[in-house]
């Protein structure tokens, strides 16, 4: 995968995650406000975001307290731990625009009890996400296309 695609695939999962956890969770915050604090994931690798897109998914209905922007950060910190493997300190990692250092801290414990300390995934649920984004993404573009074209008629 070229690094242009690899991009775009990556802020299409990104997106996709955050308007997910948004719409599961109906948290009063703004989507405008949670849109704008988004930037924040693009320095994680387009594999930390997809396995932070599975894993959020999987625990948002059991963490009411925390936002799905918050669980899905804390969930990129976690498997850049798991991908580097080496011990980061959340400190270096955390944003204040999205979550505090203690704050960052309770939602890494919670999701980790959660999921019992199993922090996997296969090649197999990768190249399933990143196939979906995809072809969510032509299938955008070709209704786009579709609709400029009945537009302009």
């Amino acid at each position: 995968m070229q690094k242009k695609d690899s991009s775009r695939i990556k802020n299409l999962i990104i997106h996709s995650a955050i308007l997910d956890l948004y719409y599961k969770q109906n948290k009063c915050e703004p989507l405008g406000e949670v849109l704008n604090k988004m930037n924040t994931l693009n320095r994680f690798t387009l594999i930390e975001v997809i396995c932070a897109k599975i894993y959020s998914s999987s625990v948002i209905t059991y963490l009411p307290q925390y936002t799905g922007l918050e669980i899905f950060f804390t969930a990129c910190i976690i498997f850049k731990k798991y991908w580097n493997d080496f011990s980061l300190k959340n400190i270096e990692e955390t944003s204040n625009d999205i979550v505090g250092i203690k704050k960052l801290n309770r939602i890494e414990m919670a999701i980790l009890e959660l999921i019992k300390y199993d922090v996997h995934i296969t090649k197999e649920q990768i190249q399933k996400e990143i196939e979906l984004e995809r072809n969510v993404d032509v299938n955008y573009k070709e209704a786009m296309s579709s609709i400029a074209v009945h537009v302009m008629q």
